[in-house]
């Protein structure tokens, strides 16, 4: 008879599970590390199109492969490689309009648009200057767009991976030996900041104040080669106590 009231008082003295942490269960410190550096790009790459309009959709393709092959020559016979120079046909489209807006003809109807898309990459920048004049003064050569860069990105990267990772451990032992304790081995490393990647490290994010990060105010178009331009690595590591 007082079996069933003895099982229930067991029941009650047992200690309910601990919910899990959502922290490491041994001593750890986290830091971020960072290594920017500016320098001068000896590379360049133009990006735009060329953008044909035509009532008869064979013309159009004619006028656009004649353009193209123009401007392929002209980077061609600036030493341009055939390798650096990129086309590729982004499509074609149909847009109603009159015959007046096609010089007059009387069953124009529509007007096809074909649109190729070109990247060429240029090896010397001093010929830079010659080729954005040329495609800016040239019809039907449209959405321009310049970047620049270095032949061994890699290598500066991996030069600033090993600065930021350096930068990384000197702050951990920095906030370590405030309370007298020492760094170990890193046990998580990323690229991205730990408050970013939730529970994947073993500990939530951290909640806090902060700001969205706000684009800068568009400025005007520039195409000129820039004298340097920023390289940055970024890391974020946790390291266990000693």
């Amino acid at each position: 008879m007082f079996r069933p009231c003895a099982l229930a008082l067991a029941l009650l003295c047992v200690p309910a599970a601990a919910p899990a942490s959502p922290l490491p269960d041994y001593p750890f410190v986290s830091a971020s590390g960072k290594a920017e550096l500016w320098l001068a790009p000896d590379i360049g790459e133009l990006q735009f199109e060329v953008v044909i309009q035509h009532s008869d959709s064979e013309q159009a393709l004619a006028q656009l492969n004649a353009l193209s092959e123009t401007l392929t020559t002209l980077f061609s016979e600036a030493g341009v490689a055939g390798a650096d120079i990129g086309a590729a046909d982004l499509g074609k489209k149909s847009v109603a309009l009159s015959a007046k807006e096609d010089g007059g003809a009387p069953d124009a109807a529509y007007a096809y648009i074909l649109t190729r898309h070109f990247s060429v990459r240029v090896r010397d920048l001093k010929a830079w200057p010659g080729f954005i004049g040329a495609l800016l003064g040239r019809d039907h050569v449209d959405n321009v767009g310049v970047a620049f860069d270095r032949i061994d990105r890699d290598q500066v990267n991996d030069r600033l991976l090993q600065e930021a990772a350096q930068n990384a451990r000197h702050t951990a032992a920095d906030l370590a030996l405030a309370f007298g304790r020492k760094p170990g081995a890193a046990v998580a490393i990323a690229r991205t900041p730990l408050d970013k990647l939730g529970g994947a490290f073993g500990f939530g994010a951290v909640d806090g104040p902060g700001a969205a990060a706000t684009p800068p105010a568009p400025g005007a178009l520039n195409y000129a080669v820039p004298s340097a331009i920023k390289f940055t690595q970024a890391v974020h590591a946790v390291f266990k106590l000693k």
